[in-house]
């Protein structure tokens, strides 16, 4: 099994979560196409319409799509090379009673705001101006959670779970499901790793969180206007099928070998709330050079259009092996509660926003969990006794 740098066994990892999503998202996708598995179906022309699997480069995205796991998993692999970071115990307790007030009065104004748009997520759309900053919210308050989790502090866990409940339910009342599944799944994968001791247990969460999934699933339906328990499991699969029209249309066009567009730097400035800069989802998109064609007509975009669209065929790949590496980075230092909980952050991502969501949502989420780390680290230093600036971490004693 793989350790981290205390010699913890890790029973579950990065790369089993990534090859989940590859499969979901890609894999699945791209053989029910090509074998045609789908053709016969009358409730799948809506997807069938937009793939074609027989023009000039019909193989590009097959070989593509195989060659992302080998890349993911070598650059996860080469991060074995670099000696991990010392562990780093750090001092959490009194960081609670900082940020824990100002989640809460942060969620509190939100909820307010967006009070009209409440249960009308599954009805007209949602208001991505109160939805962003409530989804961001979300995240914030995931990743403190998981730090009081991983420290051990039952009251803070507890009061930090509540925000992440409240946070979660606004949330699916406004049809935003995806934030919910994410946190979902670093709550499991922490569970997994670090919690449950048996296998049953573990068995046990996973059943729990397939029925979540389950019930998100109907409730997609119903935003959808429709209810057919016959068709639910097939509707599960849609996510990733609407997902991978841009993946065919990108592998479609003209792409090249290597590439560096503005698309990805720009992304970056993302990471500005809205409410400093007004105009940055104007500013962004206008800045877009991207000579990749690129149908998305469902919303969401797979990282295979997103690699190829900015970086080329195998400079996506070698994107695909640097996000590898970073994980593997991350797994051999999660040796504290803080980077603990950056590492199950970064996994949660990884299963559904790395495979689905444009670069400049991804960045903006996987840059925050950094800044997070580092602010965390900076409150605990400061917090620390001048004659105690250490303490053992508290999961040393699972080693």
């Amino acid at each position: 099994m793989p350790r981290n740098a205390s010699g913890f066994k890790l029973r579950l990892t990065h790369n089993h979560v990534f090859l989940l999503g590859w499969a979901y998202y890609l894999a699945g996708p791209v053989v029910v196409a090509y074998l045609g598995l789908l053709g016969s179906v009358e409730s799948a022309e809506a997807w069938l319409k937009y793939i074609d699997t027989e023009g000039d480069a019909r193989w590009a995205l097959p070989i593509y799509v195989a060659l992302m796991p080998l890349a993911f998993l070598s650059g996860s692999k080469l991060s074995n090379l670099i000696r991990p970071a010392q562990p780093r115990a750090v001092r959490v307790r009194s960081v609670n009673w900082i940020t824990w007030p100002l989640y809460a009065l942060l969620l509190v104004i939100l909820v307010f705001l967006a009070s009209e748009l409440m249960f009308s997520g599954y009805v007209g759309g949602y208001d991505a101006a109160i939805m962003g900053p409530i989804a961001t919210l979300q995240m914030l308050i995931l990743f403190q959670y998981l730090v009081f989790k991983s420290a051990g502090l039952r009251v803070a866990e507890k009061l930090n779970l509540a925000l992440l409940v409240v946070c979660s339910l606004v949330l699916l009342s406004m049809g935003g499901r995806l934030y919910i599944a994410t946190a979902l799944a670093a709550v499991l994968f922490y569970n997994w790793n670090w919690r449950h001791k048996s296998a049953f247990a573990r068995h046990r969460a996973l059943m729990w969180a397939f029925l979540v999934i389950l019930l998100l699933a109907i409730l997609g339906m119903v935003r959808m206007g429709v209810f057919n328990p016959f068709f639910l499991v097939i509707y599960m699969f849609l996510e990733s099928l609407f997902t991978s029209i841009s993946a065919f249309s990108a592998m479609g066009g003209e792409w090249v070998w290597f590439d560096i567009s503005n698309d990805f730097i720009y992304a970056f400035l993302n990471i500005v709330p809205s409410w400093l800069w007004e105009g940055k989802a104007a500013y962004i998109a206008s800045v877009a050079d991207s000579e990749v064609f690129v149908l998305s007509p469902f919303g969401a975009k797979s990282i295979v259009a997103s690699t190829v669209q900015d970086f080329g065929f195998a400079g996506g790949l070698i994107f695909v092996a640097s996000v590898g590496f970073v994980m593997g980075r991350s797994r051999a230092n999660a040796t504290s509660p803080i980077s603990i909980a950056l590492y199950c952050y970064l996994t949660a991502l990884l299963l559904f926003v790395f495979f689905r969501d444009p670069f400049q949502i991804q960045i903006k989420l996987v840059l925050t969990g950094f800044l997070l780390m580092w602010l965390y680290r900076g409150m605990s230093a400061l917090a620390a006794s001048p004659r105690r600036t250490q303490e053992p971490p508290p999961l040393m004693s699972n080693s």
